[in-house]
């Protein structure tokens, strides 16, 4: 819990890839429920419309504890006003969570940068009423039994191993010229369910540019061997870097939740249920070559055919 209260989003933002639209208003806001009881479980919610989210900060809350998130949702709409089409979008990331004790709790405005520019979001004021007797026994037990749960899935996501999955950064060509077009991978190994992933933080680096590279299906998926085992393999995402200049470019560590599906303990009708493995996509140094080192494409000229006259 201290470290998704240290992360504080920055993480998740890393997955959202938002346009301005011609016509939307960039905002964002905040919002949560006006009164709740003490130990009473809410939705702490920032919505970001119409924006590219460069990076996200979230306040310092007291007497609020952060349980889980963020978990995000998009929606985009789209409407003709004097016969434009006009579209918007908006992203939602939500945190559970808990006030602590009676009182009213003030959630701070949260800031978020895009294209150079800071947007902060409303405040937001929080009434906190006490519990009865009972509504307290009902949050202990519940809280226990969440808590064994949270102990079980971790458990078993610890029995997961480095052998079973694991993540490489890598160059998709042996050579990254500067003032060029390069792909970087982030491509996870698996032998185990994998059912998806959540949560990234990607690798960065400085003195380049970083943009998200579209990826066909095909070629998404494959099959590995490493030291003698047999893995699947899916590119979980492909960047295109443009390195400013030549020499060392270093890309820091990034972090990633992957969701693996592990079967049912002791169910005589078997299944599945979910747990999150939290894995370390590792950084990457690479010496950058010269863009005048880069080979020239030579283009091919078709081969004139003979005229032959009858």
């Amino acid at each position: 819990m201290k470290r998704l209260l240290t992360l504080l989003f920055f993480s998740a933002l890393s997955l959202v890839t938002i346009g301005a639209w011609a016509g939307g208003a960039v905002n964002v806001t905040a919002s949560a429920p006006s009164v709740v009881t003490e130990g009473q479980r809410f939705q702490l919610i920032f919505t970001i419309h119409n924006a590219q989210a460069d990076s996200f900060r979230l306040p310092k809350i007291k007497s609020l504890k952060l349980l889980s998130g963020p978990s995000k949702s998009s929606s985009t709409s789209t409407q003709v006003v004097g016969g434009r089409i006009v579209s918007s979008t908006s992203v939602s990331l939500v945190y559970i969570a808990v006030a602590e004790k009676k009182g009213t709790v003030t959630i701070p405005a949260a800031s978020i940068w895009s294209n150079g520019t800071k947007y902060t979001t409303n405040t937001v004021t929080i009434t906190v009423q006490s519990q009865t007797e009972q509504q307290k026994k009902q949050a202990e037990a519940k809280k226990k039994a969440e808590e064994q749960k949270r102990l079980q899935e971790q458990a078993e996501a610890d029995e997961i191993t480095a052998e079973d999955m694991f993540i490489r950064t890598e160059w998709e060509n042996d050579k990254v010229y500067a003032e060029n077009h390069n792909n970087l991978l982030v491509k996870l190994y698996y032998r185990v369910n994998v059912a998806g992933w959540d949560n990234a933080e990607w690798p960065s680096a400085k003195n380049c540019e970083i943009t998200d590279a579209g990826i066909a299906r095909s070629s998404r998926y494959g099959r590995a061997q490493v030291n003698g085992i047999t893995y699947n393999t899916v590119v979980v995402r492909k960047m295109d870097v443009v390195p400013a200049k030549a020499g060392k470019l270093s890309f820091a560590s990034g972090e990633l939740d992957v969701i693996v599906n592990v079967p049912n303990r002791n169910d005589f009708w078997g299944g599945y249920h979910r747990v999150s493995k939290h894995m370390v996509i590792p950084g990457i140094v690479t010496s950058v070559k010269p863009a005048s080192e880069k080979p020239q494409q030579v283009e091919e000229k078709p081969v004139e055919q003979p005229h032959w006259n009858l």
